[in-house]
């Protein structure tokens, strides 16, 4: 079983920190989400399921990050 660390250090980060709150939810899922390789399939409407957000939220969201 393949493991991965988070970088804790995100937080302090000055990107990080401007992010609003579903932005940084979304950066978090997508990262937690990947392959060990950093893919992850897009399908906008079962990140929205997961995360508990509308679709138009998503979407926003992206463009944000």
């Amino acid at each position: 079983m393949a493991y991965r660390f988070t970088n804790t250090d995100k937080w302090a980060d000055s990107w990080f920190a401007n992010l609003k709150p579903i932005e940084k939810l979304l950066f978090i899922y997508l990262y937690e989400n990947c392959d060990i390789a950093g893919f992850i399939e897009i399908n906008l409407k079962r990140w929205a399921v997961d995360i508990g957000a509308e679709l138009k939220t998503i979407e926003g969201a992206l463009k944000g990050l």
